[in-house]
């Protein structure tokens, strides 16, 4: 998600950590993207929260503790209040579906594990500032194994309003962002989400988006397969 800025003020990238020294660590570490990326790196613990306009991506650091912690529930409640229009990306020691489904329901657009490939993470929050979500591969390769879709995207026969709804969903948008967004209550937006998931054959978020993935990747075989064999001139076009 990204947020409209003053002229010449650059965009602020939050780093919020009870720890100190683990704080002073990730900053450390993403200095040198940030200063790439046109950013204004702050850090600051969680009792210290600015209300910044200015703010376009947020990693709260978690550590060991549970997203599902009523603490850190209470922290990015506090962070998403103050700073709705920025993307919030979790920093985890924790590495399993169950955490990963929790931040995305927090309306988090990325969850990363502290073991992560620093060169990885710096690719995927540039992925995420540009519009992306960002799921640990570990948590990914579960949720394939898990998730299994028949109908093809033609087939998928979502209404206009349920496309928005699923648009902003893919993005890590909150149901109260949603509602805000596209100007309706909070119960028509869990509706439509809900009835975004059956048709997906889903039961949460994250299966959500790795079946839209999955789709995608099927497509773009198909697409694949098509134009090697149109120009392999094997002759039967659009059989394929």
């Amino acid at each position: 998600m990204r947020t409209s800025h003053a002229r010449g003020e650059k965009p602020e990238l939050l780093i919020i950590d009870t720890k100190r020294l683990r704080q002073a660590g990730i900053t450390r570490l993403l200095q040198t993207w940030a200063d790439v990326m046109g950013f204004t790196v702050n850090a600051v613990v969680p009792d210290a929260l600015p209300q910044s306009t200015n703010c376009e991506m947020i990693i709260v650091s978690v550590g060991s503790t549970s997203i599902e912690d009523a603490q850190c529930h209470i922290l990015i409640d506090n962070v998403r209040k103050l700073m709705p229009l920025a993307s919030l990306i979790i920093f985890s020691d924790r590495e399993d579906l169950k955490e990963v489904c929790a931040a995305f329901q927090e309306g988090a657009s990325g969850f990363m594990p502290t073991t992560i490939e620093p060169v990885l993470a710096f690719q995927a929050l540039s992925f995420i500032r540009s519009g992306g979500t960002f799921f640990p591969p570990s948590v990914l390769s579960t949720c394939i194994g898990e998730v299994t879709v028949h109908k093809p995207v033609c087939d998928w026969t979502l209404t206009i309003k349920q496309e928005e709804v699923f648009a902003l969903l893919r993005q890590g948008y909150s149901n109260k962002l949603i509602a805000n967004r596209l100007s309706l209550s909070e119960a028509t937006v869990k509706l439509y989400a809900r009835r975004i998931m059956q048709k997906f054959g889903v039961k949460n978020r994250t299966q959500l988006a790795v079946a839209a993935m999955n789709q995608i990747s099927l497509q773009a075989a198909d697409i694949s397969k098509k134009a090697s064999v149109d120009g392999g001139n094997v002759g039967v076009g659009n059989a394929v």
